[in-house]
């Protein structure tokens, strides 16, 4: 007997765009089979079911492309299969088979295709590069229309064309590649470039390329004087092609260096190193190749071999060193006044001096001239003779009122002269002894010393007590008095004392009296007993009869104690004692309280110890703590204070192992009736293994302790629970299962993981946790492959069409690399995250651009002939050029390319030189008939000119020279000048002149006979009141003549004009000598009568001066500070009585002197 099937449970999850339906349906099973239609787009398909009931009538619905079908009736077979037919291409799903209410599906999708048809073509033979390439067909071989990814084929590179048929064909689009040959250049052993310089050696250009290529160039032959481009044209057979040379020939440069093309300097001063390379990158050697700096000459530069370069030259000028002159100094005394050394000599050299002027020692100067003029340095010493200080024998001090005998005029190294004041045998004073004139000598001084008659002077004796130690008196005074003292001494009553000096002495007798004081003994009240630790006052340092002191030792409360007074020192007074009672505490006791139980009863503590000290307690009882408690003795009892602790003992909380948790239903031991401290007692509720549950544990009586309670966990089966996986694509990344659950149950999964399948796993939780088995099902969906349109190709720089971010089949995604106009290039497609789709890619083809080539154009001079620019290129690229051509300045012209040629522009950028103006550097003017160097040959512009220069040079006159530029340079000829200045002379000039010390002499103008012209002047003695030196005229100045012989001057004048000096000439000044002391008279009337009304200093040569006048008391009545300021006799409006005043004085000369003087005056009426 045949079994009847099995029913069962299907779990369907089905994948639609991104859309999932689950459903469970319980079934017997029913298998399915489907056909595509034969024809495009026709209705040949069928869907066949088996597992239906035999020859059963079904009323069959279904879902054909998102529509539901309305029910047809379709009878199955004897072997319970049911066909659907007349079906298209479409997606169908939901097959429903109803049989009167028995009700059978078949829920899954079924796709049902069209044929698909590849088209066919003929194959394409190869092209070679730039030809003509064929048409491409817009129809296959098996007639399938469609269209190109590029309707042209590229004649410049090989490539794939993609053919897509039309729509409704039913075909496939397929791929052909065209190969394009390229085309073989001509190559040759010079390459396609060649620099030479101007005339330099060039190949002979062969009509075969070394790659055996036939063919001819145009030019035939290269030209070694300009730059050019040569076209060879290929005429070998083949995919060949030609090629060009390109020619620069370089101009030669002529070499340049920093330091130019001449220069001058001083005989022996630092010259340049000649380079091996010029600033200009020119590299060679030099002939000489070392500059004398002692010698003129010229240097040639001869360029190394290899270089576009000429030689060149620097001429190097030396003028000779001169050596300055300067008139001689005469000697002077030590601090005389120096005139400044002159800054030009004889020779018209400027220049410094150094050291700087010293006139108190002989020094010698040195002169260094002024930077860049050929002068050496030069010496010139000044002699000056040191002043020698007058030195006389000392005279022994005086007593006041004692003989002095004259002091000499004539000092022990022969220096004559006079002193002042008047000599004083009253008071110690200095003397002033002052030299004649004309030795060369300092003023100096001499102190005699008088002293007074001084009173002994002696420190004070301090008071004693009678019966003290009196010290012998001094017998040396404070003073330096010596002496004896009379009575003798007494310490036992107050006595004054007499001090006698010893002879000789000039000085007085003196007294002094010591104090003897009687001795008191101090007194003072008792001080009452005290209780050890009382307060004890200070003790007065004061006596009751008025003795002060201080006490020790320091006060003491805890002992009797004896205190000594020692009065304060200087106190005519004994040391007295004080004795303080202090009497000892008592410490009270009391019988000790037992231990009680926290809470228990405490009866009073005692107010009297047992040894009778009366009191109180604090703090008050406590009967739930251990305290301690203060007795304080009731005052006056001599007694301390007493602690008693009274201990209480706190409850004890039993303590019991903890108890581990269970699963609900486990077993449950009984808990201990004895806690971990001891404490015995019994547990409440009964134990209880279905629930969480506390118990109380209570003590038995008596054991001072707390009750106290117990937890036991019982633990109820928990389900795991996990966070859903979301759904992967085939093949995606499945992270491992977590091995435990959201709610903590641990555990492992079975079966293993798997990406290709929707799967439902199974957690086991590990054992002992009280837990439940769980499942996770992890849906996997299959990928698809998205499908895209080809591009046809692009010329490079073409902007491309964004390519679509949705697949023709509905895939979403992006594109890498960015889109790129310049290349072929081949796109990723990545589908978007959570599509199950795979990635594609899509090539994009970019056709290169030619740049177009041109033969480039010669330089020509500004308003030179230009030729039309060509409208094709070299290589075949028609267009047009702008902007319109122009012969006047070098210009860039772009050249466009007609359009549909897949060409870029070009450039060509034809030169125009201006026509430049050669520039030389300036060139000083010169002296007539100094050397004039050679005038350069090529010019100092960037790029030099090179030329000759006419007339012949002339040193003797100003001449405008003309520079010729050589042909060929692009420049026009320019004038040079120059400057040749005539020397100048003076006309006239003064006679010699001989004159007095302070003479004023008129100033002098000098003529020169050019005008402009100027004059340098030298004094070659200073001292006579003249500068040094000078320009222009001779100024008015005041003569001076400081010494005792006449000086003389010899004053040297150069013209100049235009820095050319002339010839020098020199006349002589002589200034004779004249007095010059300074005078102070010794008597004047100030009595109204207009003769001598006034007191006056009188002096020639005076700078400053400054005169004090006093009467005979050392009173200062007056000061002068000017010769012309004179004294009336008068002090404060009041006039002075007639008789002798005295003065002091000092004044500065003008040869640099200083004088001081003094002396006496009388005043007369």
């Amino acid at each position: 007997m045949k079994s009847k099937p099995v029913p069962f449970i299907i779990l369907l999850i089905i994948s639609h765009w991104c859309n999932y339906v689950r459903a469970e349906t319980n079934f017997d099973p029913v298998y399915l089979i489907s056909t595509n239609p034969s024809s495009c787009n026709g209705s040949e398909g069928s869907i066949s079911f088996s597992g239906l009931a035999p020859n059963t009538t079904y009323q069959v619905t279904y879902i054909d492309d998102g529509v539901t079908t309305a029910p047809v009736a379709i009878t199955s077979n004897a072997a319970g299969q049911l066909t659907i037919t007349g079906l298209n291409e479409g997606i169908y799903n939901n097959f429903i088979f109803d049989f009167n209410g028995d009700i059978k599906s078949v829920l899954t999708y079924v796709k049902l295709s069209n044929p698909i048809t590849v088209p066919l073509f003929s194959s394409f033979a190869s092209i070679c590069q730039g030809s003509t390439p064929p048409a491409l067909p817009v129809k296959s071989n098996n007639d399938i229309n469609g269209t190109w990814s590029s309707t042209v084929i590229d004649n410049q590179a090989s490539g794939t064309y993609t053919f897509t048929p039309t729509a409704g064909t039913c075909g496939i689009p397929v791929k052909i590649n065209i190969t394009v040959i390229p085309k073989v250049v001509a190559t040759f052993s010079f390459g396609t470039s060649l620099t030479i310089c101007n005339k330099g050696n060039v190949p002979v250009l062969p009509n075969t390329s070394t790659n055996s290529i036939t063919g001819t160039w145009s030019p035939a032959v290269i030209d070694s004087t300009k730059s050019g481009i040569y076209v060879f044209t290929a005429t070998s057979a083949g995919c060949v092609t030609g090629t060009t040379l390109n020619v620069t020939v370089n101009p030669n440069i002529v070499p340049t260096f920093s330091f130019g093309t001449s220069a001058t300097i001083c005989e022996g001063n630092p010259v340049v190193t000649l380079p091996d390379s010029s600033t200009n990158g020119i590299k060679g050697t030099w002939s000489p190749a070392v500059v004398s700096n002692t010698a003129g000459g010229t240097y040639t530069f001869t360029p190394n071999s290899g270089q576009c370069a000429t030689t060149t030259t620097y001429m190097v000028t030396v003028n000779p060193n001169v050596t300055p002159t300067f008139t001689p100094r005469v000697p002077i005394c030590a601090g005389t006044t120096l005139p400044p050394l002159p800054t030009t000599s004889s020779e018209g050299i400027t220049g410094t001096w150094s050291p700087a002027l010293n006139n108190t020692a002989t020094t010698t100067y040195t002169f260094t001239p002024t930077a860049g003029q050929c002068a050496t340095t030069a010496t010139l010493t000044i002699t000056v003779n040191q002043k020698v200080t007058p030195t006389f024998p000392a005279v022994a001090s005086i007593c006041s009122g004692g003989t002095l005998a004259a002091l000499p005029t004539t000092s022990t190294e022969g220096i004559t002269g006079t002193w002042s004041p008047a000599l004083n045998n009253t008071a110690t004073t200095t003397y002033t002894f002052t030299p004649t004139a004309g030795q060369c000598a300092m003023t100096t001084t001499l102190t005699i010393t008088v002293n007074p008659i001084v009173t002994p002077t002696f420190a004070v004796v301090a008071a004693i007590c009678s019966g003290g130690t009196l010290n012998p008196l001094p017998t040396t005074s404070i003073n330096g008095i010596t002496g004896t003292w009379s009575p003798a001494l007494n310490n036992t009553a107050t006595t004054t004392y007499t001090f006698t000096p010893a002879a000789g002495q000039c000085a007085t007798t003196a007294t002094l009296t010591i104090t003897v004081n009687p001795i008191v003994t101090p007194t003072f009240t008792a001080v009452a007993a005290i209780c050890s630790g009382g307060t004890l006052n200070p003790l007065p340092t004061t006596s009751l009869n008025g003795i002060t002191g201080t006490w020790s030792p320091a006060l003491n409360n805890t002992a009797t104690t004896t205190y000594t007074f020692t009065p304060t020192a200087g106190l005519c007074a004994p040391a007295t004692t004080l004795t303080i009672t202090v009497n000892p505490k008592t410490t009270p006791t009391f019988t000790p309280v037992g231990a009680i139980c926290t809470g228990g009863t405490l009866n009073p503590l005692p107010t009297t110890s047992l040894n009778g000290i009366t009191g109180t307690w604090s703090p008050a009882l406590n009967n739930t703590a251990t305290t301690t408690y203060t007795f304080t003795p009731t005052a006056g009892q001599c007694a301390t204070t007493a602690t008693l602790t009274i201990t209480v003992n706190q409850k004890v909380t039993p303590t019991f192992p903890t108890v581990a948790s269970i699963c609900s239903g486990g077993t449950l031991a009984a808990l201990p009736t004895t806690s971990t401290e001891g404490i015995t007692g019994t547990w409440s509720p009964a134990l209880n293994n279905t629930a969480t549950t506390t118990y109380t544990f209570t003590p038995t009586a008596g054991q001072c302790a707390n009750s106290t309670t117990l937890t036991i966990t019982v633990n109820q089966k928990v389900t795991p629970t996990f966070t859903a996986v979301a759904p992967i694509c085939s093949g995606g990344t499945l992270a491992a299962l977590p091995t435990t659950s959201i709610n903590g149950i641990t555990g492992t999964w079975s079966p293993a993981l798997n990406d290709t399948v929707t799967t439902t796993y199974t957690f086991t939780p590990t054992t002992g946790q009280c837990a439940t088995t769980a499942t996770l099902t992890i849906t996997v969906k299959p990928n698809v492959a998205p499908v895209f349109t080809p591009v046809a190709p692009i010329c490079s720089g073409t902007t491309p069409t964004a390519l679509p971010t949705t697949s023709n089949n509905g895939i979403t995604g992006t594109w890498s690399p960015a889109l790129n106009n310049t290349a072929t290039t081949t796109y990723t497609f990545t589908p978007a995250a959570g599509v199950c789709a795979l990635a594609t890619t899509l090539a994009i083809t970019v056709n290169p651009k030619t740049i177009p080539t041109f033969t480039p154009v010669d330089a020509i001079c500004a308003g030179g002939t230009l030729t039309a620019l060509p409208t094709t290129s070299n290589n075949g690229i028609t267009g047009t050029w702008s902007p319109a051509l122009n012969n006047t300045a070098t210009t860039t012209y772009t050249f466009t390319p007609d359009a549909g040629q897949c060409a870029t522009t070009a450039t060509l950028t034809i030169t125009v030189n201006q026509k430049v103006t050669p520039t030389f550097a300036p060139l000083a003017s010169i002296c007539s008939g100094a050397a004039l160097p050679a005038l350069p040959s090529a010019s100092t512009n960037a790029i030099p000119v090179t030329g000759t220069w006419s007339p012949s040079l002339n040193n003797n006159a100003t001449t405008t020279y003309t520079f010729a530029p050589d042909t060929g340079q692009c420049a026009s000829a320019t004038t040079f000048t120059v400057q040749v200045d005539p020397l100048p002379a003076l006309i006239d000039i003064t006679r010699d002149t001989t004159i007095y010390d302070g003479t004023v002499l008129a100033s002098y103008n000098f003529t020169v006979n050019n005008p402009g012209g100027s004059i340098k002047w030298n004094n070659s003695n200073p001292s006579i009141g003249l500068p040094a030196s000078g320009t222009g005229s001779l100024p008015s100045f005041t003569a001076t003549n400081m010494a005792d012989t006449p000086y003389t001057a010899i004053i040297t004048t150069i013209p100049f004009s235009n820095g050319c000096a002339g010839v020098s000439q020199s006349f002589k000044i002589k200034v004779l000598p004249l007095a010059k002391d300074v005078f102070v008279p010794n008597i004047f009337s100030p009595d109204g009568d207009g003769k001598n009304d006034q007191l006056f200093i009188y002096g020639n040569y005076i700078v400053s001066v400054e005169m004090q006048i006093f009467n005979q008391w050392g009173q200062r009545l007056a000061t002068l500070s000017d010769t012309h300021q004179g004294w009336d006799g008068k002090y404060k409006g009041i006039a002075q009585p007639v008789g002798v005043y005295l003065y002091v004085l000092k004044a500065a000369l003008k040869d640099g002197r200083k004088v001081r003087m003094k002396g006496s005056i009388t005043l007369i009426r």
